[in-house]
């Protein structure tokens, strides 16, 4: 149902774009006292750490120029070793943020590249998890039979794993600046955008087994803990090519 909306979505801003871009072309001839305004369209190839993407550039003047794109962003870790106060946990995790955007590039200068960037983005995938769990027995009590550890043992199993579910919500505003632009003024163009996707507080589910299923009445505080964390960054950089 996500992907449905959101292609729609996709669709609806860039077929609009187009036949603005169709109404503009006789005018655009009679005013060339710009590149922007002989050249309104561009494609680009936009990648950085929120992953790779496409995007379609529609200029309508020096100052103002919207984009509307997809990136996606889907990570897999298995089990990634990590020494927790001496115990060994294996640790498995996912990470996966897909979405469209609908940005507003405003150039304050004609001659310049630097922008102010504000917009929103509908997330099909945004969401992550993660299982840990302990690779190592657990020793406890005297060591009475001289073997170097305790003489009671909790095999993993035993204590058993916590999985921890993060989702936020589908729509997310942006602001953020950059520079390039959106459409350049030669064949091919670079830009850099830097900005967050404000997401809000993620939905937090915790399960546990084992010795280890109290650890979920932790749920709540996990959840207040990350709601400081509401900002989503991004470092864009962004591939232009002029139609």
């Amino acid at each position: 149902m996500k992907t449905k909306i959101g292609a729609l979505l996709l669709t609806a801003v860039m077929g609009h774009l187009s036949l603005m871009g169709q109404d503009d072309s006789g005018a655009s001839s009679s005013s060339s006292s710009s590149g922007l305004l002989d050249h309104k369209h561009a494609v680009a190839l936009d990648f950085g750490i929120q992953g790779i993407g496409l995007d379609y550039a529609y200029a309508f003047n020096p100052h103002l120029a919207l984009r509307a794109g997809f990136m996606t962003l889907p990570i897999s870790v298995t089990n990634l070793n990590y020494d927790f106060d001496g115990t060994q946990t294996a640790i498995n995790a996912n990470v996966n943020f897909t979405h469209l955007s609908v940005k507003a590039d405003w150039y304050p200068w004609e001659s310049s590249s630097f922008k102010l960037i504000a917009g929103f983005g509908y997330f099909l995938n945004n969401n992550a998890d993660a299982t840990i769990l302990l690779t190592d027995a657990i020793y406890f009590g005297d060591d009475t039979d001289g073997d170097g550890n305790g003489d009671f043992v909790f095999e993993p199993e035993d204590i058993g794993q916590i999985q921890i579910a993060l989702d936020w919500t589908d729509f997310n505003p942006y602001i953020g600046f950059g520079f390039g632009r959106a459409v350049p003024n030669k064949s091919v163009g670079f830009g850099m955008d830097f900005g967050a996707f404000y997401m809000g507080s993620p939905d937090v589910s915790v399960n546990a087994t084992g010795m280890l299923e109290d650890t979920k009445e932790e749920e709540a505080e996990l959840e207040e803990n990350l709601s400081a964390y509401a900002w989503l960054p991004q470092i864009n950089f962004r591939l232009s090519f002029r139609l």
